[in-house]
């Protein structure tokens, strides 16, 4: 199951800690950096930005991701990922997805990588921590 609420683990600690008496709250929620290192007993799976080549999360296990969602902290298991593709440059640029499966190890981080070549899209999931390509085929 994708943890899809938009509250990480670290996010909601820091919403649920009790503030001194007296003290005034403010909202730091846009100001927590995501995390870069999956929570105990999770995994991540990341989106990938490059000069060229676009791949970025749209679903994960069925369920939409926001447009600013690069990173998602998933459950160990087998989980399904839709990947959009963006290769080229404005005015020449190929947009495709595809969906791929794999199953996530926890403590693990993954990074969803792609390109598109004309009317063909490449799509391929990969564990950060042990550099195997888990899903998909690199072009």
């Amino acid at each position: 199951m994708a943890h899809t609420s938009g509250r990480t683990p670290a996010r909601a600690a820091v919403e649920s800690s009790k503030e001194p008496q007296g003290a005034r709250r403010i909202d730091v929620s846009s100001a927590i950096p995501l995390p870069k290192f999956p929570s105990e007993g999770l995994a991540l799976i990341k989106s990938s930005f490059g000069l060229v080549d676009l791949a970025s999360i749209s679903e994960v296990d069925g369920e939409t991701r926001g447009f600013t969602e690069d990173i998602a902290e998933i459950l160990p298991g087998e989980h399904t990922v839709k990947i959009r593709v963006r290769s080229g440059f404005v005015g020449a640029e190929y947009i495709g997805s595809k969906t791929l499966s794999f199953r996530a190890r926890a403590g693990h981080s993954y990074k969803v990588e792609g390109k598109t070549k004309r009317e063909h899209t490449f799509a391929w999931i990969v564990d950060e921590t042990t550099g195997e390509v888990v899903a998909g085929k690199k072009s």
